[in-house]
């Protein structure tokens, strides 16, 4: 696959999601003019790559899957059209869902030779500042849910902690200390947090290969584990975890609110064929989360849940689950049996973790930890990449991100 000017055009793209990163951060809430801008914008920066073969790779399994990804979207998509009977439907789907569709168009463009470098530079020198910024003037309107679209960057800036300069260094502790001590009570964000710091742990004191390949699929097994117990012998491991903390003083919270989450969803699902083909993103459902504003003609919670495991079987049924797994799965045993860098390997790493946390919040929809996930896919896709051992990777990053 050939893209002309490559680094220009990935930045115009970075620019287009920085433009839509910042509209968020000045309206309060998801207004419909902002992702209408958004989308706008993505839609635009399509018709540039109009030249281009859109999923065409060498690898022709991962060309296929992400083609049967892209296309099973458009499907549920027009499934949505048929259910769509008022407009906040309406709404939800061509504004809220419509543009993650996009992001495989996003997977494409990672796929370019050293995307992965022009990826951190533009989110360094932009958009982590920027999300940080809206950070702050989001925190009394979104309050502590604003970390899913103005602080996703981070978490992939501190798996390179150990190989930025010292002023990237103290400019990402800011970051992680501020964001820790104004959304305490958010687990999810402070998990994430301690994972990281322990990852840079191991990568001071470990350089096994075959460590890391063995976190890789712990990481990609667990959540599926606790799935399969839970079906079979009723194992939770969300009540598990909040019999641990009976204490409600103690600051860290363990309080279980994923079963009912969880419960909601499956609820929704009501016979084989909704199992199968899902029940589409404006369906409504019941839901404990359902606020008053989210009550309309009896019924309740529209799109997404809480959780990224349950919008894909929501969504589109077991279907559309196991062919974005597919995609996970490639590209995990890819990079296992070709990489020659541990680097890389903890970019594999850091989406396996990602996968873990896809099962316990991060819901669909178009923002900055999602693409990441999507840019992750296309620069783990690259031969170029997974030729490189350390010294290689290292003088590429150093070279295109701080020149």
């Amino acid at each position: 696959m050939q893209i002309t000017n490559s680094k220009k055009t990935f930045n115009y793209l970075m620019l287009f999601f920085l433009i839509g990163n910042i509209a968020i951060g000045i309206i309060p809430g998801h207004g419909t003019w902002v992702y209408v801008n958004f989308t706008s914008n993505i839609i635009f920066f399509l018709l540039i790559l109009s030249k281009i073969q859109l999923f065409s790779f060498t690898n022709i399994y991962f060309s296929k899957v992400l083609s049967l990804l892209f296309f099973y979207q458009i499907f549920i998509l027009f499934h949505g059209f048929f259910i769509a009977n008022d407009f906040s439907q309406w709404r939800y789907l061509i504004i809220s869902y419509s543009p993650y569709i996009l992001l495989c168009f996003f997977t494409v463009i990672c796929t370019i030779d050293f995307a992965i470098f022009y990826f951190l530079k533009f989110v360094l020198i932009w958009i982590l500042p920027s999300s940080f910024l809206f950070y702050l003037i989001s925190l009394n309107l979104f309050e502590n849910v604003s970390y899913i679209n103005f602080l996703s960057p981070l978490y992939l800036f501190l798996f390179f902690f150990n190989y930025f300069q010292s002023k990237t260094k103290f400019l990402i502790t800011i970051i992680v200390l501020f964001s820790v001590f104004t959304n305490f009570a958010n687990r999810t964000h402070l998990l994430f947090i301690v994972l990281s710091i322990a990852f840079l742990v191991l990568q001071k004191t470990n350089s096994s290969f075959r460590l890391r390949k063995k976190l890789i699929k712990s990481f990609f097994i667990l959540p599926l584990g606790f799935i399969f117990f839970n079906i079979t012998i009723g194992f939770n491991i969300f009540t598990k975890l909040e019999s641990l903390n009976p204490n409600e003083e103690i600051v860290l919270n363990s309080n279980d609110s994923r079963s009912g989450v969880y419960l909601d969803a499956f609820s929704s699902i009501s016979n084989f064929k909704s199992f199968i083909f899902g029940n589409s993103p404006v369906a409504y459902y019941e839901s404990y989360l359902a606020e008053a504003d989210d009550v309309i003609n009896g019924k309740y919670r529209l799109g997404a849940s809480e959780v990224a495991f349950l919008n894909f079987i929501q969504f589109g049924g077991i279907i559309y689950f196991c062919i974005f797994t597919l995609l996970i799965i490639f590209i995990i045993n890819r990079v296992i049996i070709h990489c020659n860098s541990i680097l890389v390997l903890d970019l594999a790493l850091f989406l396996s973790i990602n996968w873990l946390f896809m099962f316990i919040e991060k819901p669909i929809e178009m923002n900055f930890y999602w693409i990441t996930i999507f840019g992750l896919l296309g620069f783990l896709q690259n031969k170029s990449l997974l030729k490189m051992d350390n010294k290689q990777f290292l003088e590429s990053f150093n070279s295109i991100i701080f020149n």
